[in-house]
């Protein structure tokens, strides 16, 4: 909004008339100076400076400066030439002065009805953000003031509001507010400094079980509930999208101050986050949070863990950063206990989070910065094993499955991009979370092959992927992993061979057969000695001549607690069969597949008789 004195209407008076003809006399005494070389100079240094406002003006330190620069030409005049070039447009820019305007907006717009200001509320905010910028500017407090001035203003506007409501409300003021900082990057400063102030705080104020129903129910306060009303009615999509531009704003400041005002006023325990908004729009704004990573600053870091994370328990406070905390209290449990951080995350913020993750793996795109957008965010969020440990288990195989469809349409320098990218998520992970879901690919369960055909296929592609383009050859995976999961593949190698698969088509079953051979392969390429002599104590009750006892179902059962009691811990519990017990199984299984392969007439039968047997282990 901007106001051109040349629109005021003249003035009749006897000075505007004397100025008329002093103007004139001026205008005469101009013209043949045009030809003169001081004023020609003159006149080209005061163009100069007027064309500097012609440049994108951010703020108004600009203006100051520009202004400044100007008056000092002005004052560079010949001194028998009183005459001011170009004054229409001087005059213009002097009414750029930021009291005048304010003065300006008070008297004659905040008189106006309210129904009059309603539509052009939004473009009296915009104006007036660029005052909010400085807070130690003399226009500061003068410019909050006018803006409070519209916000009362604002609560006139409905008539159906009690008393009350009407002090604390404003919705189309705070409408109107988010609006502008969402389609105003520039004006999002401003916008800042006013929520910091004047932005309700949002948070859990009492929070007690509700003996009626299993989840908890939220308190707030009647003078906090009308406050908190007044900025997410009618729905508080706007405020999300208001933060969660703000967090993808292209200033660092900027995300940083929407990452405070997240912490103090909207957390993400907030009962407005929990029960008021849409699945969807806590996915939006908790996928805008954790885009702040992608800039690998610690002090945007910092405030996305205190978000996601919650304020650290009492009893576990020793930094003074936690100790002076922006946050509030910590979340109490439904018994009255505090919650962990790492409980904090999985009750509140895990859901969105791996919602969000996976809606960005699966979207459908052949850029590469697009593609890889995703595992840069997943890696750095394994930063922090209370986030991280939580949403890699849900990320792991999509990332995985999204990499081997793009190779098949992608260019080669697409697809290298996107897999150095993805290598680098890889090598995050624990090694025992990528075997517990190549476990799980090779495993399935009883009656899939009938009825998932297609995807017990796909799993076994998606293994001989991941072993033949992944760093699998981590000494710990080498020694401990490879035996394991060369012990499961045998086993469903045996599974497959077995009669009673006639309802399958031959080709269906020939594929199937083809698949799993090719992970046996990769996997006894990584086999070696060592992996079989390192020593180890035995699990307690477990030797070698019980275990060969183990029929197969037993077998696996005990490879999949094993990779089950990891998931808790950061240390690995003990292993299901001490080394020699896990090579005597890998040769016993091998022996019976080659058996019954040469007893069977089976249509794999020559897919067994190429089995590789114990003797083809790789001597390290």
């Amino acid at each position: 909004m901007s106001l051109d004195p040349s629109s005021f209407p003249r003035s009749n008076s006897p000075a505007s008339s004397e100025s008329s003809l002093t103007r004139s006399r001026l205008r005469g005494k101009e013209e043949p100076l045009r030809k003169d070389k001081n004023y020609r100079r003159y006149a080209s240094s005061v163009e100069r400076s007027l064309s500097l406002f012609d440049t994108a003006l951010q703020e108004w330190a600009d203006y100051i400066s520009f202004l400044s620069r100007l008056l000092k030409t002005l004052q560079s005049h010949p001194p028998d030439l009183p005459i001011v070039p170009h004054k229409v447009l001087v005059a213009k820019r002097l009414a750029q002065l930021r009291p005048l305007f304010l003065s300006l907006v008070e008297t004659y717009i905040c008189s106006l009805e309210p129904w009059a200001i309603r539509p052009a509320l939004k473009a009296i905010i915009l104006a007036l953000l660029p005052g909010l910028e400085e807070e130690t500017s003399d226009d500061f407090e003068p410019t909050l003031r006018l803006v409070n001035k519209f916000r009362e203003i604002a609560s006139q506007m409905d008539t159906h509001k009690t008393d009350m409501e009407t002090s604390s409300s404003g919705q189309y003021f705070w409408q109107c507010l988010f609006l502008a900082s969402i389609t105003s990057p520039s004006r999002r400063s401003g916008v800042l400094a006013y929520l910091n102030r004047y932005l309700p705080k949002l948070g859990i104020t009492d929070r007690r079980p509700n003996n009626n129903e299993a989840s908890d129910t939220y308190y707030l306060p009647q003078d906090v509930l009308v406050a908190a009303d007044s900025v997410v009615s009618p729905e508080p999509g706007l405020l999300i999208r208001c933060f969660a531009s703000g967090l993808s704003d292209d200033q660092v400041l900027v995300q940083r101050n929407f990452l405070d005002l997240l912490v103090t006023h909207l957390p993400l325990s907030s009962p407005i986050l929990q029960t008021r908004i849409t699945e969807s729009d806590l996915q939006q704004l908790t996928m805008a949070a954790v885009g702040v990573v992608a800039r690998r600053d610690m002090s945007l870091n910092r405030r996305l863990w205190a978000w996601l994370l919650g304020p650290e328990p009492a009893n576990d406070r020793t930094s003074f950063e936690a100790r002076n905390s922006m946050s509030e209290k910590p979340v109490p449990a439904t018994d009255g206990q505090e919650i962990s951080q790492s409980e904090h995350f999985t009750r509140f913020g895990l859901k969105p989070l791996v919602g969000g993750l996976l809606q960005m793996i699966e979207h459908d795109t052949n850029v590469p910065s697009e593609k890889t957008r995703p595992f840069r965010i997943s890696l750095s969020l394994m930063d922090r094993w209370e986030v991280g440990g939580c949403i890699v288990s849900a990320v792991f195989l999509p990332i995985i499955r999204s990499v081997q469809a793009f190779e098949s349409v992608s260019s080669k320098n697409q697809f290298d991009e996107v897999f150095r990218s993805a290598s680098a998520f890889f090598d995050g992970v624990e090694s025992g979370i990528i075997f517990s879901n190549l476990l799980h690919l090779i495993d399935w369960k009883p009656g899939e092959l009938l009825q998932k055909y297609e995807r017990v296929l796909n799993n076994l592609k998606l293994t001989h992927f991941i072993l033949e383009n992944f760093n699998v050859r981590e000494e710990d995976m080498v020694l401990t992993h490879v035996p394991l999961l060369t012990l499961s593949a045998l086993i469903k190698m045996r599974e497959l061979s077995q009669e009673g698969w006639s309802a399958m088509a031959d080709d269906q079953l020939q594929s199937l057969s083809s698949s799993l051979l090719k992970v046996m392969t990769s996997l006894t390429g990584l086999l070696t000695e060592r992996a079989f002599a390192k020593k180890s104590a035995p699990e307690k009750g477990m030797d070698k001549t019980s275990a060969s006892h183990l029929d197969d179902t037993e077998i696996l059962d005990k490879i999949h607690e094993f990779y089950n009691k990891s998931k808790g811990s950061l240390d690995l519990p003990p292993l299901p069969f001490v080394p020699r017990v896990v090579g005597g199984l890998i040769i016993g299984k091998a022996h019976e597949l080659a058996i019954s392969a040469l007893d069977s007439q089976n249509v794999t039968t020559s897919i067994h008789e190429k089995a590789l047997l114990p003797g083809n282990l790789q001597p390290n």
